[in-house]
């Protein structure tokens, strides 16, 4: 064929389409070389920085509303993960010697040097393990090109192979053209973070702010974007619970609530000290929504008494158990744990039964008896005392 003739830019023209149908080809074979069967895969255990709350190289989110404490919290977590000590989420029952690791975190709001270093220190963290660009004036310009999704970002992460890094709020580490309200810009992002976390080991935690309703579900009150529930792999609440007990601060919650690589891990109950520090005051088997509710009754019309109190707690339990029922004795161990004596526990439960809310429940015989509290059902087939 004479192609002496034909312009060059036809030519050029030409060759550009041989090149992009030969790249279709090879990609269309390697999806049809991809295909394979289940049993060629080989099962991958699931890896924890946290045990059951973060998983490795995946996306948590922590959400809560303004000064509820979600910076305190992740201070602490940094702070122990860089000393190689068991985060404080984790069941102390199963500690297992740590290494220590390197922590990155990006905050638009806190300095460091003014407030920061002050809760690592409460902590004695290992400062030469935690990295990240103070918000100073000088630094702003440089802070604000650390966004996700940008070759910064990825950069740092490639150095430094941080096992946790904090975005603090996300919403400040967004790109420009992206909104907390762009569904496909979010899911973007998180796919660009999961990808980036799965290359190098990074877990992701994205501090959030809740909206204000209250009457929905956990996935409806991350602030403007329901799709970083949905991207997220394990979602970590914080707020204030209804629980009052003598000579005690405020007491908060840490409730998880998703999690996709293990079952919801219990309820935290948390204060903070004189001295700024977390302090442990138990565990709840309520979750956020029962807080919620039991919030909501308590500002309509606050129980007159205890056992009252404890009735709507017995309730909001039950409600929230598989098929209405809970073991009798690991009921009375949670409303303990709240704070009600057992004798104000057995007060309530008497109250609920003589308004046909509740019922005993017996199952199996003899030595392999276990006895249930139940919402009370007309349907309730099992033998009843």
């Amino acid at each position: 064929m004479d192609l002496t003739n034909v312009p060059t830019k036809q030519l050029i023209n030409a060759a550009k389409a041989i090149q992009a149908r030969e790249k279709r080809e090879q990609e269309l074979l390697q999806v049809l070389n991809s295909l394979t069967t289940v049993d060629q895969i080989r099962k991958k255990e699931t890896e924890w920085l946290v045990p059951y709350w973060i998983p490795k190289g995946e996306v948590t989110l922590l959400v809560g509303d303004g000064g509820i404490g979600k910076t305190s919290i992740w201070c602490r977590m940094v702070s122990e993960i860089s000393q190689g000590k068991p985060c404080f989420l984790e069941d102390p029952d199963e500690e297992q010697f740590k290494e220590n690791r390197v922590c990155m975190f990006f905050s638009s709001e806190d300095s460091v040097s003014a407030k920061l270093k002050e809760q690592f220190a409460r902590y004695d963290a290992w400062e030469q393990n935690l990295c990240t660009i103070e918000p100073t004036l000088a630094n702003m310009p440089v802070l604000r090109r650390v966004r996700i999704g940008s070759d910064e970002l990825k950069l740092l992460i490639m150095k430094h192979r941080p096992a946790l890094c904090v975005l603090d709020p996300i919403q400040a580490f967004l790109p420009d053209s992206i909104n907390m309200n762009s569904r496909n810009g979010i899911r973007k992002c998180m796919e660009y973070l999961s990808t980036l976390g799965k290359t190098f080991g990074t877990a992701f935690l994205l501090v959030c702010h809740t909206n204000k309703r209250e009457n929905t579900s956990a996935r409806k009150r991350i602030s403007n974007s329901a799709d970083l529930w949905d991207a997220a792999r394990s979602v970590i609440m914080v707020g204030i619970t209804d629980i009052e007990l003598e000579n005690k601060p405020v007491i908060k919650y840490i409730s998880n609530e998703k999690n996709n690589y293990a079952p919801l891990q219990a309820t935290i109950l948390f204060s903070i000290g004189e001295d700024g520090r977390i302090q442990f005051e138990g565990y709840s088997a309520r979750h956020e929504a029962g807080f919620l509710r039991k919030s909501k009754k308590k500002a309509a019309a606050a129980p007159s008494s205890k056992v009252e109190e404890c009735q709507d707690a017995i309730l909001v339990l039950l409600e929230g158990a598989e098929n209405g029922m809970i073991k009798s004795a690991a009921l009375n161990s949670a409303l303990q744990e709240a704070g009600y004596s057992l004798a104000t526990v057995k007060r309530a439960k008497s109250a609920l039964k003589k308004d046909g809310k509740i019922d005993s429940v017996r199952k199996g015989f003899a030595e392999t008896t276990e006895f249930y509290t139940a919402l009370k059902t007309p349907e309730d087939e099992a033998e009843q005392i």
